[in-house]
């Protein structure tokens, strides 16, 4: 069995850049729901009110509509008797990410390059999406554009993380703020970065101009963030955990955790008398006080802890014990790529970034499950081209593009 299972959500001749060609082509035609408008018609009479009217075009992609995350996952593995499922399979209707009660983390890279955009490459960004909620990692020029042509919904945001203040890193977002206050976002928003916060928010906060929603700048050292703060529709222990990264400047990257509770005991909830519509609750990890006064704890009716899900975002950094550390076990590793040669480890130390091959070598220390490459230097036209560098340390390793998304998920027999 596979050890953990994940949906590309590009057509599969999209999974590899063909020479010369740009990313992004097909989500491009897309409307910024995530669906083609041509086709979302003859499927509309068919869904449910309320359900999201969104069709299958060919490939295995990933759509948004609105609010809702929608995912294709019903149509190759339906589940027996679901009534969502056979109506999916038969229209193409595409089904919420925690259909199920599966939680899925859905990972979209907006922007690779490094220093300036190209044109089929934005500046730094990437989206991590669970359950309708979202966190930006760095915002340089040309996320919003990314975005639409990814189909992801920026609306989502609870929290918008800085590694750093180089301009390729945050020169996206005055204009981003902006968008969400002529969308009508009332919602609170969270800016994180490390040091130096104080004295850049005010200039951003400044072209950004006036805004219908708070922004709440939180300068952040390395403790572990809870994002049950910042949303309850976070799973409960979903943690974001800054770590310091090797950079010219002050600099951060983040490690997103979404645990996983041990397997629930049904034996042992009516042993204690624990009611039925209780089970959820400990489940979710709060405690449930009886009628006669006990109070029953998770830990009570939950096996050991399992295998969640983790994602790491380098920002700008050359190798350093505390990135290989927070990559343990990753899921996902996006590591800084800006110089694609081996004998370029000398420049890359000086300017504070990492090769190909060194981003390599601290996934495989890491012992990392999948990991790509990012922040391309604008010398690097092909990534493809030096791929074998980082791949004869880690052969595992994949370049990113724009648009590149991948839907991790807990272990089919995770224990």
């Amino acid at each position: 069995m596979e050890r953990f299972r994940f949906f590309f959500l590009l057509p599969r001749q999209e999974q590899q850049r063909a020479p010369g060609r740009q990313y992004g082509l097909e989500q491009a035609a897309r409307q910024p729901g995530g669906e083609r408008h041509d086709e979302k018609q003859q499927c509309q009479d068919q869904n449910k009110p309320g359900q999201p009217e969104a069709v299958v075009p060919g490939g295995d992609f990933f759509a948004l509509h609105g609010q809702t995350s929608l995912c294709i996952r019903a149509l190759r593995h339906p589940m027996p008797g679901c009534a969502d499922c056979v109506r999916a399979q038969k229209c193409g209707t595409l089904l919420p990410t925690n259909h199920g009660g599966t939680v899925m983390l859905t990972i979209t890279l907006l922007g690779t390059a490094a220093t300036m955009p190209l044109p089929d490459r934005a500046l730094t960004a990437a989206l991590a999406e669970c359950g309708g909620h979202a966190l930006l990692f760095d915002c340089g020029e040309g996320t919003q554009a990314a975005a639409r042509r990814a189909g992801v919904n920026l609306m989502k945001l609870d929290a918008i993380c800085l590694t750093h203040y180089h301009g390729d890193h945050i020169f996206g977002l005055p204009g981003l703020l902006q968008t969400l206050g002529c969308q009508g976002r009332e919602r609170p928003l969270t800016l994180y970065g490390p040091e130096g916060l104080g004295e850049v928010w005010p200039a951003l906060r400044t072209l950004a101009g006036p805004l219908p929603y708070p922004v709440r700048a939180v300068q952040l050292d390395t403790d572990p963030i809870d994002l049950t703060t910042l949303s309850s529709g976070w799973p409960a222990g979903a943690q974001l955990t800054p770590f310091r990264t090797r950079h010219r400047v002050p600099s951060r990257g983040y490690r997103l955790d979404l645990p996983r509770a041990g397997r629930f005991d049904p034996a042992k909830a009516r042993a204690l008398n624990v009611p039925v519509p209780a089970w959820k609750l400990l489940q979710r990890g709060q405690s449930i006080p009886l009628e006669n006064g006990a109070v029953v704890a998770p830990a009570d009716v939950l096996g050991p802890a399992r295998r969640g899900l983790r994602f790491v975002f380098s920002g700008d950094t050359a190798p350093c014990p505390a990135l290989e550390q927070a990559a343990q076990n990753a899921d996902l590793f996006l590591c800084d790529a800006t110089y694609p040669d081996n004998e370029q480890e000398a420049q890359a130390k000086q300017w504070g970034h990492s090769t190909f091959a060194q981003g390599a070598a601290i996934a495989k220390k890491a012992d990392v499950r999948r990991f790509w490459l990012m922040h391309y230097s604008p010398m690097i036209l092909e990534p493809e081209a030096a791929l074998p560098n980082a791949q004869a340390v880690f052969p595992a390793a994949e370049c990113g593009f724009d648009g590149k998304q991948i839907i991790l998920q807990y272990d089919e027999e995770a224990t």
